[in-house]
């Protein structure tokens, strides 16, 4: 009988959330035992990682049994030590996550608009607090028409009622409150620009942003060369979740002032991408590469440690 190799005992094993779980524990140790808020954004993480595993199962994007999705999710959480802290960004990403399990569910759907309408109506809910979210609604009806065909003037109302049920019933609150004013807040973080100025960012940043985007590139790689072991309505998702990656990557980059709001959405995006190329990635170079990501991960770690206690500087 053939021996398991280590990247497949891994893989297939039970254990690896609950480990995983605890390494990111202990990397959140790193930026705060006793900071309440801190762990209020360890609790919220699991909350994330727990809607990332349901968008990814509940949409069969991993055709065996495993937990490396949640568990690549958690543990790149903790090594980004940015969205360590509590942030109602966190809550934005859960409602984000729950807007794309809807938006893949209405593939083939006889009457999509029903689960276009829950897509949209979340992700309204999330621009709410994080206004520059909405721009993916148009990412939203360019995947319902190219992969999911479900574009019909139905889902195209559905999916404007959707956005705007979120946006209307926040209008109407702040009216009864009477804070009207925060509407035009809203509509000014939703139209406000700043300058492409990537060379403000700090080292950190970039060393952050260059590891997801890497783990983005291989996880592409990858995909293009086995997209065929999947099946049409496997490959169709997981072109949304490519595509809604690689737009939140070139938000961050055109919007740089916004780069921690963006990066817990890049993670949660990647994380189905990275967990599928670790499951699935096969021979020498796949495992290889397992052990140098999860290595890299860990020396991301460190660095930001090293940096937030100013050991490095540059």
């Amino acid at each position: 009988m053939k021996r398991r190799s280590f990247k497949m005992r891994v893989v297939e094993s039970t254990a690896t959330l609950v480990l995983s779980i605890i390494a990111a524990a202990l990397l959140w140790c790193l930026t705060g035992v006793n900071n309440l808020l801190n762990w209020a954004g360890f609790l919220l993480a699991l909350l994330a990682m727990l809607a990332v595993r349901h968008m990814s199962n509940g949409n069969a994007l991993m055709r065996v049994r495993t937990w490396m999705v949640p568990s690549t999710f958690i543990l790149l959480s903790g090594a980004v030590f940015s969205i360590h802290q509590y942030s109602a960004v966190l809550w934005a990403v859960i409602g984000y996550v729950t807007s794309q399990y809807y938006l893949l569910k209405s593939y083939q759907e006889y009457h999509a608009e029903r689960k276009v309408f829950l897509a949209f109506f979340f992700l309204g809910a999330s621009s709410l607090l994080f206004p520059k979210l909405l721009v993916m609604a148009l990412f939203y009806y360019f995947s319902m028409q190219i992969q999911l065909r479900a574009f019909t003037l139905r889902t195209l109302l559905a999916g404007l009622f959707g956005l705007l049920a979120p946006l209307e019933l926040y209008a109407c609150v702040m009216s009864v409150l009477g804070q009207p004013e925060k509407c035009l807040e809203y509509i000014y973080h939703l139209v406000e620009t700043g300058p492409l100025c990537l060379f403000s960012l700090k080292l950190d940043r970039w060393v952050n942003f260059g590891f997801l985007f890497v783990l983005y590139l291989i996880s592409c790689a990858h995909y293009s060369r086995s997209n065929f072991n999947d099946k049409i309505r496997t490959r169709m998702c997981l072109y949304i979740v490519f595509l809604q990656a690689g737009v939140l990557l070139g938000c961050c980059v055109l919007q740089p002032q916004y780069y921690e709001l963006f990066l817990p959405f890049i993670v949660a995006e990647i994380s189905p991408l990275v967990g599928h190329y670790l499951t699935f990635s096969r021979g020498r170079g796949g495992s290889v590469f397992f052990y140098m990501i999860l290595l890299s991960t860990f020396l991301v770690a460190a660095f930001n440690y090293l940096w937030m206690h100013s050991l490095i500087s540059f």
